[in-house]
Order: structure tokens, then C-alpha cells, then sequence
């Protein structure tokens, strides 16, 4: 369902490999990372999405 949409719209596609290799640039995780966001693909940057960078980002409880 996902992978459908990022095929059908492949300048979406484009871009979020992009923004995920960029973001792979900036922290310098395993190289591994890279070859995984290449050559998967749309899956590619999906998993490092949710392995790599979802993790990282500090969520903030709304104050009251």
C-alpha cells in the first residue's frame, strides 16, 4: 500500500531517498545503511526510517 503510492508517484520517491540519504550523511551510521536505502528502494528508506531515525527524535509532551 505504501510502496504503491511511492511507485505511482516516483518524484515522492526520489525525494524521500534523498532526505534519508542526507540523513545518513549527517550521522554517519553503519555504511550498511546506505546500500539498504539505494538498492531497496522506497522498502529501503522506509526501514531505515523506522530503524534509524524515528528512534532519534525527542518527543515533547505538550505543556499544560
Amino acid at each position: 500500500m505504501v510502496l504503491d503510492f511511492f511507485y505511482q508517484h516516483w518524484y515522492l520517491s526520489t525525494a524521500f531517498q534523498a532526505a534519508m540519504v542526507i540523513h545518513w550523511v549527517r550521522t554517519r551510521p553503519e555504511s550498511y545503511w546506505l546500500w539498504v536505502i539505494l538498492l531497496l528502494g522506497p522498502l529501503g528508506s522506509v526501514l531505515y526510517l523506522i530503524v534509524e531515525v524515528l528512534p532519534g527524535i525527542r518527543w515533547k509532551l505538550p505543556a499544560i
